[in-house]
């Protein structure tokens, strides 16, 4: 499986080139309105004040900000490994930079080439398996 760059929706990127190109838009625009700056600063335990020269920076994704990552197969995947990608999909939690786990929460979902949303689906379908597995009946 290769997974793809993860970008906006193409008919916002559309939007966007086509705002930049007529000069509605300037790229400055789209960053400010995409992200933000985030800061942060390591506090000395015992006194409660900021720590000299710890102040970090960093640009962040907004909140609810779409983006779609294409996933690319050597061969199709069978039933068995869309389930557990489902399963795996439903798993993540977060991502991104953090020095113990990423800073952004995130929401996945698993669509077919056609774009219909498959994940609620493919999962029943692991369940399924893992009863199974279990050796417990359908």
């Amino acid at each position: 499986m290769h997974v793809g760059p993860a970008l906006l929706p193409e008919e916002l990127r559309a939007a966007i080139e086509a705002d930049i190109r007529q000069g509605i838009l300037k790229p400055a625009h789209v960053l400010e309105a995409l992200t933000a700056i985030r800061r942060q600063t390591a506090v000395d335990e015992k006194t409660g004040a900021p720590e000299e020269g710890s102040l970090r920076s960093m640009r962040v994704v907004l909140r609810t900000t779409p983006f779609i990552a294409e996933l690319n197969f050597d061969e199709e995947p069978d039933q068995t490994a869309k389930a557990l990608l489902a399963a795996c999909i439903l798993s993540l939690r977060r991502a991104g930079t953090g020095r113990n786990r990423g800073r952004g929460r995130l929401t996945a979902r698993l669509h077919d080439d056609r774009g219909n949303d498959i994940t609620d689906e493919c999962f029943q379908h692991f369940r399924q398996l893992v009863k199974l597995a279990n050796g417990e009946t359908l």
